[in-house]
């Protein structure tokens, strides 16, 4: 059987409610739903932001992003920061390849 990569998207197309999620497979297990909100909605980003003690920012031109830890294993605060900023990095090259999968969808 094959490794598990190390971030998944998790959704649910089969319901009304659009939510995404990213899974962090390895050891310590995190599963975080991303929050997106336009420019104009920083206040609240921010209040999203507080909500989770763990979680991390994506820096996405045009959009302002949170992504929340809603569930994880127990671990130390550090190796959980480390692991949310590379989820952070990975979600953003994320969001550039399907938006460059949509640019290219449209050029044919």
């Amino acid at each position: 059987m094959a490794k598990l990569p190390k971030f998944m998207i998790c959704e649910n197309p089969m319901i009304k409610e659009h939510r995404i999620f990213i899974c962090h497979t390895q050891t310590p297990f995190i599963l975080a739903e991303a929050f997106h909100y336009d420019i104009d909605q920083e206040q609240e980003w921010l209040e999203c932001k507080s909500i989770f003690s763990v979680g991390a920012s994506v820096d996405y031109p045009g959009e302002l992003i949170c992504l929340g830890a809603v569930m994880f294993d127990s671990v130390d605060a550090d190796t959980l920061a480390k692991i949310m900023s590379r989820m952070g990095d990975w979600y953003h090259s994320y969001l550039k390849w399907e938006d460059n999968n949509i640019v290219n969808e449209e050029d044919n």
